[in-house]
């Protein structure tokens, strides 16, 4: 199974330099206690103001263009209540946050195909109030719905005249106001579908017949900016030169006031501040001049006086972007941010950023500006303010470029210390670098975004801002010499694939802003032939064919360019047909893959028009040799050097050294030395993790001194430690500000649940590991137990789903810490904080949720934990709820997918001794062994190894429900014995189902045999049914069943079989002894005689004869079979099998009563019974005397 990613992004603020207009800030909102920033580049950037002062807390990177709209949604997370926010970008991506840590929940793609212009948030009915619904509208006649949960569409509302601007109304219902003044009323409404639709809700958005109006909307005072629900019957209109307030009441839309505004060049940007409360309202409209102007509101939808807020003029001239308003006690306060144009021709144009408090009653006249600047700039420690410009993972270091030079960082360089690079090269430049690009030349090399990336000598490509292009060789990173390819900047660089023709293989396609393109030979750092321009249009995509020396290059304008190579110099440039490059063949942005494709061309994009939304997760990726490191390009080119440390990787190049540390000769090598690179690596995550050390960590008594001590030694002492960040939905990066943790009471952990369940359990598993490669490995589960004790004392609860996630992961340590972890914090919650969690995880169970959201990862995850709560605490929950949980388990266990089934598995076998009462444990078992029927090609080791483990505690917890289970598919090939089970089962099916229950039994007597001594008869039986002549199954079970009673008969004194006769006798219970026929599949005989439970059955070797000892009286009894007719005579007239009585029975000496002895036919009719050091010969077993033996 699959498990997710585990990584942990690193950053440096320290020398990132943040302030408009570099980054310009395009919209900004105040919320609880935080003011958010949507910027220019895609970036958000979150502050908080519970302070005086405004402090950074993260920089949120999910998306890729300006962010032009900000919503807060309050969700339900384990213990509270919070509020995330919605964001969305100009191209339509809508991503959703989690504020309190900063993460990325969730992230959809190109939402709309039009421009979008915002968003609104409507809540739905009572009874479904906890599914509000996204609305997205832009510049189209369309409305995009989208299920604020999940984020999934759930509607495409069309039917719209003209461009409209929605309002929410109410409770599921919605207005939307058109240019030419026409106000429609909307409601929100669900139909459950029929059967076909299994059972689900559709939504559908109906017209109010009843709310149909039109208002005047004067042409003279500007087109529409706004439309805005102010109470609940109050609306207001905003324009570009006035405001008007309208009721809504007696089925009219009535008009109250209109009021001009005083600004100059008219409304760029408006916000409404409600006042709690009380039915006012704040109107706040401003102008790219930098003139404010608020109108109150009052309850009649009056306007009151207006009030001037003007920016201080003595700043210079003002270009106002955006504005954040909101209430605090009885004032307003109000973060203004802008652009300065420079005084003088020698000034470069700033930002600004300014803060007032000011009250309605003084208009105004006491606010006072307050330069806030300083909480978006971070100190750089770097000279000139140069910033990193990109990135790339080169000779397995990250490589990140400031102006002409390249810094090389190792991943303990880049997360401790990194003002100290392992390497630094100076291109010989004036311009800037804004490429780095590793390729490999000499091996296999795949196309599309992996191209240059698989094999091969390694090589840097170097562009820079003027158009040149240098290449670094690995491992001597000697720097080629300068080749010119344009007078532009360098935007691509791209390996051309190995099965090309002979000119075309192994080289490098570059191209500049100004689509100028070049073949480069990588190996010879030379330009083998340029490809001009076309009207300056840059370069969209190449496609190649095959064993061929051609290329084509589409460009932005859509036109495209066919070259030939052939076998000389240059180029030649091949006419298009006509066909080519129509509006007809037009589909997104650059890609012909319809046409290419059917003439045989392999389409590559290049630079910016790489991002095709199949490749949004992996791009920027890289990794470096050992998987540890991945790159954040997209970052880096923004100024903010980040890499994703890969937490499993670090633990997996770890566990190999100590995989190897532990074959060596003497016992006091076998541990890792403290130098060794993995050593090394996985200490430095661990000290940016935790840079506090052990004090950070846990709360240590003084009888753990010596603990202490080996884990201190884990931790580096002279350090700088990189930001930490989290890796959320869509691989979306955000990294917390430096300060966060440094200003938080204890540290990483009190920031929020996530943020501490995350860095708890990367340091954790981490350090797990390196005691296990220091020799200390007994030290781990007492440091897991006082870092959870210290977060229960401190009451940083962490968040249960992150140990959730990791419950299955694949490697060892952090499965086993998830767990642990995850069983320790269960058992400290509160009774507060349990009811919390129960409620909120028991939304997401399979048996709850509707199936188009049974693969939610919330859905897994919360079986996991309730799985483990009612497991460890089965009193802490209801019972309906338990039964709830149990048939949750149960679907995942039957679902095809193979992660589903292998965590249920998992649950079924940690909590059998609750969840045998909850469900059907035989139809349970039944699944069991369905799932280990499958093919070794679907059927992983890891999975038979789990699978092995269920079943063995099952076994442990209660062998004969178990026992019986298997017995009733190995003769029935089902879970029952029911005719009418028996019929919904094929010859094929039951076959396969009997191999695979008895496989398990053999496994299990192999794995510890006592465990079915009890259920010995079951087995027997169900095995001696399945081998009736008739039956038809006889000779392909035949097999298996030959391994299984080689198994039982080598594990149990209580089972003998002989091969020639195929006779096999079983003691039953006390006094019988069962012999079976397998070749009739038949009891044949029932020995008595003994009293107790006879064991070391022993067939005679021509298999006439049966002996056995009982050790309770230290008996030795011997039967004698007879055969023809004789063999009938003492059967019971039920059919019940003959009876036979022992044909001797005799003492054997015991004095130390051992437990087990050896019997030994010594002759055709002697036999020796060894107990400890005393023997008993018995000679001639075929007398009825017991004269004939001896003690030796």
């Amino acid at each position: 199974m699959a498990s997710p990613p585990f990584y942990i992004p690193f950053a440096h603020w320290d020398s990132t330099p943040f302030q408009p207009p570099y980054t310009s800030i395009t919209t900004s909102k105040f919320l609880a206690e935080w003011l958010v920033l949507g910027l220019a580049n895609g970036e958000l950037l979150i502050l908080s103001t519970a302070t005086d002062e405004p402090i950074p807390r993260a920089r949120l990177c999910g998306h890729k263009a300006p962010v032009v709209a900000l919503e807060s949604l309050l969700a339900r997370t384990e213990a509270i209540e919070q509020e995330l926010l919605l964001s969305l970008d100009s191209v339509g991506t809508l991503c959703k946050w989690s504020l309190a840590d900063g993460r990325c929940l969730q992230n959809v793609y190109l939402t709309i195909s039009t421009r979008p212009r915002g968003l609104r948030i409507v809540k739905k009915q009572k009874v479904d109030a906890k599914d509000p619904v996204v609305m997205i509208y832009g510049a189209s006649t369309e409305i995009l719905v989208l299920n604020a949960e999940t984020l999934e569409t759930v509607l495409l509302w069309t039917g719209n005249l003209d461009w409209p601007l929605p309002v929410v109304s109410g409770r599921s219902r919605v207005m939307t106001l058109l240019p030419d003044g026409q106000i429609q009323g909307w409601g929100l409404n669900s139909r459950r579908l029929e059967e076909g639709g299994r059972g689900r809700l559709a939504l559908a958005m109906e017209r109010d017949h009843t709310k149909q109006f039109l208002v005047e909307i004067k042409e003279d005072m500007g087109r529409i900016r706004g439309f805005e629900r102010t109470s609940e019957k109050g609306y207001v209109i905003i324009q570009k030169t006035s405001v008007s307030s309208y009721v809504l009441e007696d089925a009219k839309f009535a008009l109250k006031e209109t009021v001009p505004v005083g600004l100059e060049i008219g409304v760029a940007g408006y916000q409404i501040v409600p006042k709690k409360g009380i039915r006012k309202a704040l109107v706040m409209v401003w102008s790219e001049d930098g003139q404010t102007e608020a109108f109150e509101l009052g309850e009649n939808a009056t306007f009151g006086h207006s009030i001037r807020l003007p920016l201080d003029p003595t700043r210079g001239k003002r270009t106002v972007i955006s504005i954040a308003c909101t209430r605090q006690e009885d004032k307003y306060l109000i973060a203004a941010f802008s652009h300065l144009g420079s005084s003088s021709g020698r000034e470069r144009a700033h930002g600004d950023f300014l803060m007032g408090l000011f009250s309605t009653n003084t208009a105004g006249a006491d606010i006072e500006w307050v330069e806030k600047n300083e909480a978006l700039t971070s100190s750089s420690s770097l000279q000139d303010d140069i910033t990193s410009s990109c990135s790339a993972i080169f000779a397995n270091m990250l490589a990140i470029a400031y102006g002409s030079n390249i810094r090389f960082h190792s991943l303990s360089s880049f997360l401790l210390s990194y003002h100290e690079p392992i390497k630094e090269i100076c291109v010989p430049t004036t311009a800037c670098i804004c490429l780095l690009k590793r390729v490999r030349v000499g091996e296999h090399v795949v196309h599309g975004k992996d191209a240059g990336i698989k094999g091969g000598k390694e090589y840097l490509i170097v562009g820079t801002t003027n158009g040149e292009l240098f290449i670094i060789e690995a491992p001597s990173f000697q720097l080629s010499k300068r080749l010119s390819i344009s007078s532009t900047a360098v935007c691509s660089a791209n390996l051309l694939l190995s099965d090309l023709g002979k000119r075309l293989r192994f080289t490098l396609i570059a191209s500049s802003a100004d689509g100028t393109a070049s073949i480069v030979d990588v190996e010879r750092a030379r330009i083998m032939v340029t490809f001009p321009s076309h009207d300056y249009s840059p370069l969209v995509s190449y496609a190649t064919k095959t064993a061929q020396n051609i290329i084509l290059l589409t460009y932005e304008d859509y036109i495209r360019r066919e070259w030939d190579l052939g076998e000389e110099d240059g180029g030649v440039f091949k006419a298009p047909p006509s066909s080519r490059g129509s509006d007809r063949d037009r589909d997104t942005l650059g890609t012909y893959g319809r046409d290419l494709a059917e003439e045989g061309w392999r389409e590559v994009c290049v630079g910016k028009f790489e991002l095709v939304e199949e490749d949004r997760e992996g791009e920027g990726d890289d990794t470096n040799g050992d998987g540890t490191i991945k790159n954040c390009e997209r970052l880096c080119e923004r100024g903010l050097p980040t890499a994703s440390v890969n937490v499993r990787a670090v633990l997996d190049v770890l566990g190999h050294a100590v995989k190897i540390a532990k074959e060596r000769t003497r016992a006091s090598e076998r541990r890792v030395v403290g130098n060794h690179p993995a050593f090394v690596t996985a200490k430095s995550l661990l000290t940016a993790l935790v840079p506090g050390g052990t004090a950070e960590l846990s709360d240590w008594e003084e009888d753990d001194y010596e603990r202490q001590t080996s884990v201190q030694s884990l931790f580096f002492r002279r350090k700088k430690p990189a930001v930490l960040g989290q890796m959320g939905a869509g691989k979306n990066v955000s990294i917390l500000a430096k300060e966060a943790p440094n200003e938080a009471e204890d540290g990483i952990s009190s920031i929020s649940p996530t943020v501490s369940a995350c860095v708890l359990l990367a340091a954790l598993s981490t350090i797990g590991g390196l005691l296990e490669a220091s020799g200390n490995g007994e030290f781990f589960s007492n440091v897991i137990e006082r870092a959870l004790s210290r977060l229960v004392i401190t009451k940083n609860e962490p968040a249960l789903g992150v140990f959730a996630k990791y419950w299955m992961d694949e490697n060892p340590i952090i499965r086993a810490t998830a767990r642990k972890c995850l069983s320790i914090s269960i058992g400290t919650l509160s009774e507060e904080t349990r009811t919390n969690t129960i409620a909120y995880w028991a939304r997401f169970l399979p048996a709850q949720v509707p199936p188009e959201l049974f693969s939610s990862k919330e859905v897994v995850r919360s079986v996991i934990i309730l799985g483990q709560l009612i497991a460890d605490h089965p009193d802490s929950v209801e019972q309906g709820l338990k039964k709830c949980i149990a048939l949750s388990v149960e679907l995942l266990l039957g679902d095809s997918n193979h992660s589903f089934q292998d965590t249920a598995i998992e649950l079924v076998g940690h909590g059998w001794t609750t969840f045998q009462s909850l469900f059907d444990p035989f139809e349970v078992i039944h699944i069991l062994i369905r799932i280990s029927a499958s093919t070794m090609d679907d059927f992983s080791e890891a999975r038979r190894n789990t699978l092995n483990k269920c079943i063995l505690e099952i076994a442990e917890k209660n062998s004969p429900l178990l026992g019986s289970g298997l017995a009733n598919n190995i003769s029935y090939g089902s879970s029952s014995s029911q005719p009418a089970a028996l019929a919904a089962v094929s010859l094929s099916t039951a076959l396969g189902v009997s191999l695979a229950a008895m496989r398990i039994v053999t496994m299990i007597v192999r794995e510890d045999a006592i465990l079915f001594r009890d259920v010995l008869s079951l087995i027997i039986t169900a095995v001696v049914k399945i081998l009736d002549p008739n039956g038809g199954l006889r000779e392909k079970v035949m097999p298996t069943i030959t391994e299984l009673i080689n198994e039982m008969v080598d594990a149990y004194p209580t089972i003998a079989f002989h091969r020639p006769t195929q006779r096999l006798a079983l003691s039953i219970s006390p006094g019988i002894i069962m012999i079976y026929d397998l070749k009739t599949s038949a009891e044949v005989n029932a020995l008595q005689g003994h009293h107790s439970l006879a064991n070391f059955l022993t067939f005679s070797i021509d298999g006439k004869f049966l002996v056995a000892v009982d050790l309770e009286e230290n008996m030795f009894f011997v039967w004698k079979f007879v055969t023809g007719i004789l063999s009938f005579i003492g059967g019971g007239n039920d059919g019940a099998p003959p009876i036979l009585l022992p044909k001797r029975k005799e003492p054997f000496s015991n004095e130390r009563n051992v437990g087990i002895v050896e019997i030994e036919w010594t002759g055709e009719r002697s036999v020796k019974v060894t107990a400890g050091d005393q023997s008993t010969v018995f000679q001639n077993v075929d007398s009825t005397q017991g004269s004939g033996w001896n003690i030796l």
